[in-house]
């Protein structure tokens, strides 16, 4: 979980993202808006140490807790299957 990357199923409205999976028993979950900023820069190219530094110079906080929040954050959406790394997403990258 290097570079997390959100499902494709994520949906921002506002200041909540409202997650919409593709599945027999969907589910919806809406998160307050420090998640949904964390969520926001689950693009794949960015590192759980950058999310953690933008998050803490937003909000003015601690970033040990921000730390802890976004690894809590980042694991409880994964387990609803909602996170992919870089390597689900089939990296192009060559070797030099």
């Amino acid at each position: 979980m290097n570079n997390p990357r959100l499902a494709a199923e994520i949906q921002h409205t506002g200041d909540h993202a409202v997650v919409v999976p593709a599945c027999a028993d969907a589910r919806v979950l809406v998160v307050n808006p420090v998640a949904a900023a964390i969520l926001e820069q689950c693009d794949g190219t960015a590192t759980i140490e950058e999310i953690t530094t933008q998050i803490t110079a937003h909000y003015d906080a601690d970033r040990d807790q921000v730390h802890t929040d976004v690894i809590n954050l980042l694991k409880a959406v994964d387990e609803h299957g909602l996170l992919r790394s870089s390597a689900q997403e089939g990296s192009t990258a060559t070797a030099s």
